[in-house]
């Protein structure tokens, strides 16, 4: 069982590396759960001398992963890794100001991260993940670049995937590094930005 985890995992990294997603933390965390489980369950297969080891080695994990997590402030304003270009804050309050200026019913376009803004503002924002033909565009260009084994990935993983017309945008959501008309946005991999509603 242990051997089927680990293969598990090791084949999950592997389809992501293949098809070239970004770097973003989360994507991996399936892998990392499985390699997890195959060892937690290699451990307990294996003899009880053995099994100190393992279990010193899994105390001094979580300690450090503690340790790290516990450095910064609490309560926290925001992670450890922190990716996002704007605080939870200050996605609120552009959710909450684009759902006070545009009424419902009408689609608003995404500028890249949207689901904070959308859940406090309760709209439609369309992004390439929520438009069919906008991620179609994007995966019909990821297979014109992949190589035999990431297009049978990509055909293995969007068999089922339907064609559809663009979605109609009424509004467009735009972020610009910088400071400017808006709301004020900061993270700490890009810094001081700005999002305005534009038609």
């Amino acid at each position: 069982m242990a051997v089927a985890f680990g293969l598990g995992g090791v084949a999950h990294y592997a389809a992501y590396s293949l098809i070239g997603v970004p770097p973003y933390h989360w994507y991996y965390c399936p892998a990392v759960g499985l390699l997890v489980v195959a060892v937690a369950a290699g451990a307990a297969s294996v003899a009880p001398r053995a099994r100190t080891g393992v279990f010193a080695a899994g105390v001094l994990l979580i300690g450090v992963t503690a340790g790290t997590q516990l450095a910064a402030a609490v309560p926290w304003d925001q992670p450890v890794i922190y990716g996002n270009w704007a605080t939870a804050r200050q996605y609120a309050a552009v959710g909450q100001g684009v759902g006070r200026l545009v009424p419902r019913g009408e689609t608003i376009g995404g500028f890249g991260e949207i689901g904070g803004v959308a859940f406090a503002c309760d709209c439609d924002i369309i992004d390439p993940f929520t438009d069919r033909a906008t991620a179609q565009r994007i995966i019909d260009e990821r297979y014109a670049k992949a190589g035999p084994l990431g297009q049978w990935l990509l055909d293995l993983n969007y068999a089922h995937a339907e064609r559809a017309p663009a979605t109609v945008l009424d509004h467009q959501l735009v972020y610009t590094e910088g400071p400017g008309p808006g709301w004020r946005t900061e993270g700490p991999l890009r810094g001081l930005g700005h999002i305005e509603l534009a038609r």
